[in-house]
């Protein structure tokens, strides 16, 4: 495309340009793709670098574990 509107300039310069906008597409779609919380996705990484299952931590609930006080309403 570079080369029919610029001619070998722009086939030149063009291709580069290309390839950096392709890579910074690739990375933001899977980057954004990444379902579930944080702690599901450190879970999968832990578990992908060190080659075993891995147990995820659930998350406190108010009122029922000891060292978490009852959740209060957010201000309005």
């Amino acid at each position: 495309m570079g080369s029919s509107i610029a001619g070998i300039a722009g086939a030149i310069f063009g291709i580069p340009i290309a390839a950096v906008l392709s890579a910074f597409f690739f990375h933001w779609f899977e980057r954004n793709h990444e379902a579930g919380t944080v702690a599901d996705r450190a879970t999968k990484r832990v578990e992908a670098r060190e080659g075993r299952p891995v147990r995820r931590p659930r998350e406190p609930v108010g009122g029922v574990d000891e060292d978490l006080d009852e959740a209060r309403p957010a201000p309005k």
